[in-house]
């Protein structure tokens, strides 16, 4: 079983990025940073610093002011909250050789990043201060408050994006971030160290966060005397079990749970309870007074059951669920259950118990009652087109419609009433003994769209077909639509009338949706036509006809590391002159002969802003890289040169020698026919700075290399010399010695030679 772990109690590992290092350090550090002391955020730095969370730089100083990337600061999050769930990304700025790829695989299923309107996520942009509040507020579940309001009260509200409103408010309000001295937020400046140690400081300050050193967790088994107290709580475990506790924060179903079960039990949760994790097998609760529930489960496959005295005041349902209070049993329902059910998802919604008031707010929503009572259904404006099957047994004694909606079932309808009474279409049969004569419509939900939306690509159509009669699905109708420019709307794609799609060229740019019109074998055939959501916008086709020509004109780099074969710093990259043929640019490692040293260090995108890759702190130093290089992509992959340029001036790149050996002498011992042997005695560089060690090789007579290096010798050794055994082979077609200059960069690149000649080794 795994361990349910307490946000207020335990410790969370932060890392603001790879140069703001995880560590232990002690209150004497901490206030010996040279630029922190006379800084706004000095208490909250040295306070996670004292923590143990995060430490600052080996010079000396925290860099406060320095910004942070969106990559950087998604691997905080991940990181700090112990995300592992993944799911799969095709971000097209994006590969899977990406230090971050991982990291946006975790945000992705965590929910809290989506992308561009264009496909990408730009990870190595800086990233604004109303970003930092949107992930925030979805990372602390509070993405649903509606506190855009409280912008108001800031100078520049006008320049507050209207997607980051309600986040920016929601976080202010609950003092998690805070604005200017002058009155402004500043929601398009960069964040910097300083304001994301403070976003982390305000969440956790009280809390009793201790260091990683004196962490602490607990099991089901921890709790089982005594009504403990925490301020928020995240499952993350199938088959966790939370018992005998109070949550004066919100408590949090994680995604991390999968498809597996959770009980709670004897649980009063004065927050929210959020439910993003779970599966058909169920989450338990039983004895529990919740309060709000919200349930946005990815697969829609969640069942939550509810038993003895446990209440639920009201439940939002953003994906599709299973809602079921147990009537039969020793653990049968006692009390309340679910009271009120908010449904603000189109997927199929199944409620089986006795519910005060049904919300739908959604357009095409499914809504299956199979048991129990409801004593009001809410058909609220916009969400027109619900299904609601009402199964035999059960009842609705009012639906209060200001939509459209079709009803069907042998189920009892006692009033129906609204605005929009008069379109609601009834369909049912309440004295049949069989659910086949319900004589109700087969319906299309969960429908979706699988593949890349790119030219040439192929779209797959997806819906689960459900019919209440029991019928089989006959031959069903599909359409494929595209936006024809006009806000919202879409037309039919002449033609396309499968269940798959190959993209035409004519759509790049826009945006595809899926249509299906569900018909069963027999009975009421024909359904209602439902859509899927939009793709993103059509990408240019992935077969280019050549890779690029046009390189990058200029490119530069200042190392910023002073350690030995370590490397950090900005690649800065001039584009093209003519980046026609060009989508983006991406930089490798480069040898002394040109050749890539390893996987690239990053990509970026020719739109860009900034042309720049960030080599971050700390960074290795691959074995043999003496040059950066970057070369142009696009769709057919990479040019086949490089523009470059070379790695030297510090200690981080030891340059190749250039200082050879200024004597080398050698006698043959031997007086047998290709047998050598003997001293090979060396005379050192006159400058020997650059040099390590010299290596002697056989050479052949045009200077080449003969075999693996005879011996090495460091240049400190009182006597430079390679001794070859007795008896010893004399490879074929060697002519001569030479000896090469060697460091940390490898060998130079010619070297100091002497000729076999004068005995019978060498004929």
């Amino acid at each position: 079983m795994g361990l349910l772990k307490r946000n207020s109690k335990s410790t969370i590992a932060i890392i603001l990025s790879a140069s703001m290092v995880v560590g232990s350090m002690g209150i004497s550090f901490a206030a010996s940073f040279s630029d922190v002391n006379n800084h706004w955020a000095a208490n909250q730095i040295k306070s996670l610093v004292n923590k143990g969370v995060v430490s600052g730089y080996s010079d000396g100083t925290f860099k406060p002011d320095n910004h942070i990337t969106r990559a950087e600061f998604i691997s905080l999050i991940n990181k700090a909250f112990n995300l592992k769930l993944v799911y799969d990304i095709n971000y097209k700025d994006v590969s899977s050789k990406d230090w971050f790829y991982e990291d946006l695989r975790k945000a992705k299923a965590k929910g809290y990043i989506s992308g561009y309107e264009d496909n990408t996520i730009r990870p190595n942009n800086k990233i604004t201060r109303q970003e930092v509040a949107v992930i925030m507020a979805k990372v602390l579940n509070k993405q649903y408050d509606n506190k855009g309001y409280v912008c108001e009260n800031f100078k520049d509200s006008d320049k507050i994006a209207d997607w980051s409103k309600k986040s920016i408010g929601s976080l202010v309000d609950s003092k998690n971030m805070s604005g200017y001295p002058d009155g402004t937020f500043g929601p398009e400046k960069y964040i910097t160290r300083a304001e994301a140690v403070t976003v982390i400081y305000k969440k956790f300050k009280g809390s009793g966060f201790s260091s990683s050193s004196s962490s602490s967790s607990y099991s089901s088994k921890d709790d089982k005397k005594s009504k403990n107290k925490d301020e928020d709580v995240v499952i993350d475990d199938k088959g966790d079990r939370l018992k005998n506790k109070t949550i004066d924060g919100d408590l949090t179903i994680s995604s991390d749970v999968g498809d597996g079960e959770v009980y709670l039990e004897d649980v009063t949760v004065k927050g929210t309870t959020y439910i993003y994790g779970g599966g058909e097998k169920s989450i338990y609760l039983e004895d529990c007074d919740l309060g709000k529930v919200v349930v946005d489960k990815k697969d829609d496959k969640v069942r939550l059951v509810a038993q003895g005295s446990t209440t639920i005041d009201t439940v939002t349902l953003k994906s599709g669920a299973i809602l079921e209070e147990d009537s039969s049993g020793s653990d049968k329902l006692t009390k309340s259950g679910f009271d009120d059910v908010s449904v603000e998802d189109d997927h199929k919604v199944t409620l089986k118990g006795e519910f005060d008031d049904v919300y739908i707010e959604v357009e095409d929503a499914d809504l299956y009652l199979e048991e129990g009572e409801i004593s009001k259904v809410s058909i609220k404006d916009d969400a027109e087109d619900a299904y609601i099957y009402v199964a035999r047994n059960t009842k609705i004694n009012t639906i209060d419609a200001d939509e459209r909606a079709k009803v069907s079932g042998s189920g009892d309808v006692r009033k129906i009433e609204g605005s929009k009474s008069s379109s609601v279409s009834r369909t049912s049969s309440s004295s049949s003994s069989s659910s086949s004569s319900h004589n109700s419509a087969p319906v299309a939900s969960s429908v979706s769209i699988t593949g890349t939306a790119r030219v040439g690509e192929i779209l797959t159509g997806n819906y689960t077909f459900t019919d209440s009669e029991g019928n089989a699905e006959g031959t069903s109708t599909f359409r494929w639509l595209v936006n024809n420019g006009v806000g919202d709307s879409f037309v039919a794609i002449a033609g396309a009338t499968s269940k798959t799609y190959v993209v035409d060229k004519t759509l790049e740019g826009r945006t595809i949706k899926f249509e299906v019109t569900p018909k069963a074998s027999s009975g009421t055939t024909t359904g209602t036509a439902r859509q899927s959501s939009a793709t993103v916008a059509v990408q240019a086709s992935g077969v280019a006809e050549s890779v690029p020509t046009n390189l990058a004109t200029g490119l530069t780099f200042t190392d910023g590391d002073n350690k030995e074969n370590k490397i950090s710093g900005d690649v800065t990259i001039t584009k093209a002159a003519d980046d026609s043929d060009v989508e983006s640019y991406k930089v490798y490692y480069l040898d002394a002969s040109n050749a890539k040293v390893g996987d690239a260090i990053g990509t970026v995108a020719k739109d860009k802003t900034e042309l720049k890759v960030t080599i971050v702190a700390d960074t290795d130093l691959p074995a043999g890289a003496t040059q950066l290089g970057v070369y142009s992509v696009n769709a057919g992959g990479e040019s086949a040169d490089c523009t470059k340029t070379v790695l030297t001036d510090d200690k981080s790149f030891v340059v190749l020698p250039t200082n050879l050996a200024t004597g080398l002498t050698f006698t043959d011992g031997d007086n047998k026919e290709n047998k050598i042997s003997g001293d090979v005695t060396i005379t050192k560089a006159a400058d020997d700075s650059d040099v390590e060690s010299y290596k002697v090789y056989y050479l052949d007579a045009s200077n080449v290399k003969v075999g693996d290096a005879i011996g090495t010798v460091a240049k400190d050794k009182t006597e430079l010399k390679v001794t070859i055994a007795a008896d010893t082979d004399l490879p074929a077609g060697a002519t001569q010695l030479g000896v090469y200059s060697v460091n940390a960069g490898g060998e130079s690149v010619d070297c100091t030679k002497t000729a076999l000649t004068d005995n019978k080794s060498v004929l």
